[in-house]
């Protein structure tokens, strides 16, 4: 009898502009490319005719050439955060759509909604659906390239995220069919990518998170190959969409 096939996990980064996702099989890791890029845009597209929702580079190239449709994009900017109007106004300014007060899932709490119009119907999605959209394409490109599916994932979240924020995101991998086995702070998996966990000389490091819709910067230390956060700042309008 053959034996069963190596246990596969995928890491994920669902960023607030750009997304990314990286298999770790058989001792190796390899950054999978989707639609022949290396990370994917984290935004959905509504065509004006209430059709179906394009995900990622699709959904760039289908608000290109597609007049009257919605792009959807920052919904990370809203995931799991509790509804406060002077906020969610400041946080909202320039969107293509609206951010409305919607029932949290399973917080009991009223979050931000992302609220918008196709075909005479009107769209209501949590920051959580969105996030879903975006991580099933990850999953579906990663089972394309290794040829079976993938059920386990690591995710990568802000250092910054508060417990809700954290399982927001864990809900969105799980409803876009994955088992969650960890979050790892997002510093910390760059720190890691680097390979300073195996540098008996390295004891603090710094690390600066330039991305689309932030800047986040932390400090870590590093004990025994265990990588701690002593400190972290960030402006979450400092980003390089800003």
């Amino acid at each position: 009898m053959l034996p069963s096939p190596p246990a596969t996990c995928v890491g994920i980064d669902l960023g607030t502009t750009f997304s990314c996702v990286a298999i770790f099989d058989d001792g190796e890791i390899t950054v999978i490319n989707n639609r022949g890029k290396s990370i994917t845009p984290s935004v959905i597209f509504q065509p004006p005719d209430d059709g179906d929702l394009v995900v990622g580079e699709g959904a760039r190239a289908a608000a290109a050439t597609t007049a009257g449709g919605t792009l959807v994009y920052d919904a990370k900017r809203f995931i799991g955060k509790r509804y406060e109007h002077d906020v969610v106004l400041r946080e909202s300014r320039g969107l293509p759509f609206d951010v409305v007060p919607g029932s949290g899932s399973s917080r009991h709490q009223l979050e931000p909604h992302l609220q918008f119009e196709a075909g005479g119907q009107r769209i209501r999605l949590s920051p959580e659906d969105v996030g879903t959209l975006i991580v099933h394409n990850l999953k579906q490109a990663a089972e394309a390239h290794i040829g079976r599916t993938v059920e386990n994932a690591v995710l990568a979240v802000p250092v910054g995220f508060n417990r809700a924020q954290i399982n927001a995101t864990k809900q969105a991998a799980v409803n876009a069919g994955f088992n969650v086995m960890r979050t790892i702070h997002e510093p910390t998996a760059a720190a890691m990518a680097y390979g300073l966990h195996t540098r008996d000389q390295v004891n603090t490091v710094m690390v600066y998170d330039i991305g689309g819709g932030t800047l986040d910067v932390s400090l870590l230390d590093l004990n025994n190959g265990i990588f701690t956060v002593m400190a972290a700042a960030g402006d979450n309008r400092l980003g390089g969409q800003d």
